[in-house]
């Protein structure tokens, strides 16, 4: 009982209170209360404040639509605010607005001076106007590093803001439309600092003036761009010398995937790449593409998704003297392409697999509208049964498989 008390040994248990446990105990005691709990026992006394503060949280979730969240939030936010560094504000126009952006932003301006990480989620009707001046008071966070904006729709924004956002480590943007000289502005201002950046819908084409600013950026590693082209010279910009990921989704024919991959291979550093319905401008050389990716000795991941390259040959060969730990394939309107040979992978560093097809299927009853039905009914088809018997032959590597049905 001795490790437990700060008491000496001597003093007999009837001699003792609860203020005798040592703080270890008092804080092991304190991990099982709640949130509001900790708040009233921090209060009780400097000690017990300082162990109870220990377990404030240091991210927060806050949604509009939530009356429970909305409350705790106004609440206990002068309570725990010093102690939030991150914070997600989901916010949905369409249903009952229990507190306004606006709202949100004075509160976490007020107590929360040193968030360095905000995640901003605007969901809305795609027709819905609605206002945006909270982005303005972004630039009161002065320790703010990573800033994530997301819109459900398309919407422009005035990005002025973000030129006064001089330590940002991380910028992701998704449909956000802007002044294309504000963002300029922005990455200027960043080039000693960005390290990740992610621009998903926020432009239909990747122009060439921004594939030169991002250039300059010597402290870039990651890189995540959805759009509808980019130019031919991204291929051959300085980017791949210091790129450890890079994402690429719903790029055009201007894309030449060989030539991609061999603009990795001088400088070696690339760990991760994912392609997200990527149609390569000329068909592949498989065996050439795998002995490309093959020299990447330092590429750990690799993420496949609707991408008109990706066939039987290229799974089969793509593990075969690879050091990968990761590798996902989604493919939609091709059942079970490659399925058999994604079951050979079989690199020796591999850990971790999976597998997810969409399924485009006539159910017999049209009435059938509830997934259960339909599942049941697709359960009876030839087509299931050669799933099951192909799911009984994986791998231990192959971690994760799913099938989603979509009626026609």
């Amino acid at each position: 009982m001795d490790i437990l008390i700060n008491s000496p040994s001597s003093a007999l248990p009837h001699q003792l209170s609860f203020l005798d446990l040592n703080d270890d105990c008092l804080f092991e005691i304190m991990t099982y209360l709640s949130l509001r709990d900790l708040i009233f026992t921090s209060a009780v006394c400097t000690r017990f404040g300082a162990n109870a503060q220990r377990l404030f949280p240091h991210k927060l979730q806050i949604s509009n639509n939530s009356l429970e969240n909305v409350s705790t939030t106004k609440s206990f936010l002068p309570q725990i605010g010093d102690f939030l560094t991150e914070v997600e504000v989901i916010f949905n126009y369409w249903e009952g607005q229990l507190i306004s952006m606006n709202e949100i932003m004075e509160l976490l301006k007020t107590y929360c001076e040193n968030l360095k990480i905000i995640h901003l989620q605007h969901w809305r009707c795609e027709d819905q106007q609605i206002q945006l001046e909270h982005l303005e008071e972004l630039i009161h966070f002065s320790e703010l590093e990573s800033l994530t904006i997301t819109f459900s729709h398309t919407t422009h924004i005035d990005g002025s803001f973000l030129m006064k956002l001089s330590k940002l480590k991380e910028l992701r943007l998704e449909n956000c439309s802007m002044d294309l000289t504000h963002l300029q502005s922005c990455l200027q201002n960043l080039k000693a600092t960005l390290k990740t950046l992610s621009l998903k819908s926020c432009f239909d084409e990747f122009l060439e003036v921004l594939i030169e600013d991002i250039d300059q950026i010597a402290t870039m590693s990651q890189l995540e761009l959805k759009l509808n082209s980019v130019p031919t010279s991204f291929i051959h910009s300085n980017l791949f010398n210091r790129l450890t990921s890079l994402t690429l989704a719903n790029c055009s024919t201007s894309i030449d995937v060989e030539k991609l991959f061999s603009s990795f291979i001088e400088h070696n550093k690339i760990q991760e790449i994912s392609f997200s319905s990527v149609v390569s401008q000329k068909p592949l050389n498989y065996r050439s593409t795998v002995q490309q990716l093959q020299r990447l000795t330092n590429l750990r991941r690799l993420d496949f998704a609707e991408d008109d390259f990706v066939t039987d040959a290229f799974l089969a060969e793509i593990s075969k003297g690879q050091k990968l730990t990761h590798f996902s394939y989604i493919s939609s309107y091709r059942p079970l392409l490659s399925f058999g040979a994604f079951l050979t992978l079989n690199g020796p560093k591999l850990q971790k697999s999976s597998y997810n097809v969409y399924h485009d299927i006539i159910v017999g009853d049209p009435k059938c509208e509830s997934k259960m039905e339909l599942m049941a009914n697709y359960r009876k088809t030839k087509q299931f049964q050669r799933i099951s018997k192909c799911k009984e032959a994986i791998n231990s590597k192959l971690t994760f498989v799913e099938f989603l049905f979509k009626k026609l």
